[in-house]
């Protein structure tokens, strides 16, 4: 008779319920920070293989055409002369980016470049730079902010381009306010440019 009441009595029983459920909690709470490490690590690849892109990009167009893109203002990469022949220079050979990039950095801020006195860098003149612009940047119109960078994003793209983590020396820098820097060309001799005055 006991055994013919076990099989009508087939469900869990609460104490067993809860063990799964605690047993399945314990694993989404050590797997989640795993899971948060890997998307981080994605995300610093992709804004490392879109600066070497437009790197590439950009030396090519300097090759054609004698000439940085889009020296006259800072840009969204869009709107920038890699894909479009915005100033009909001779030799434009583009486009040098792929049609479809959106300019969107992988934390959704707007990646941009163009010319800037960057405090620090050159002794003089402007400073050629390609930029990636967090929440915390001050606001420029018409550029998308984004969401703030984990700094440990940041150190990981300082260390893998400079070699180490320092935001005031080397080729990417921070200026504390959200806004971060790769710089391509120092001290860019064009008294034909106009740069924003801090």
């Amino acid at each position: 008779m006991g055994w013919q009441r076990s099989i009508k009595n087939k469900g869990f029983t609460l104490i067993e319920l809860i063990v799964v459920i605690a047993i399945l909690a314990i694993l989404a709470v050590a797997l989640i920070p795993l899971i948060n490490n890997f998307i981080e690590k994605s995300r610093v690849s992709q804004a490392m293989t879109t600066f070497s892109s437009v790197s590439v990009a950009i030396a090519a167009f300097e090759a054609d055409t004698a000439n940085l893109p889009d020296q006259e203002q800072i840009t969204a990469l869009p709107n920038s002369d890699l894909l479009n022949n915005n100033d009909n220079l001779a030799n434009w050979d583009g486009p040098y980016v792929n049609k479809n990039a959106n300019g969107i950095t992988p934390w959704g801020g707007t990646f941009v470049f163009g010319l800037f006195a960057i405090p620090g860098v050159g002794e003089e003149g402007s400073d050629f730079f390609f930029a990636m612009f967090s929440e915390d940047s001050p606001p420029v119109p018409g550029l998308q902010q984004g969401n703030k960078i984990p700094g440990s994003s940041l150190a990981a793209i300082d260390e893998k381009t400079d070699g180490t983590v320092d935001p005031d020396s080397g080729t990417f820098r921070g200026d504390g306010s959200g806004t971060f820097v790769w710089i391509l060309r120092p001290d860019v001799d064009d008294d034909s440019v106009s740069v924003p005055q801090e």
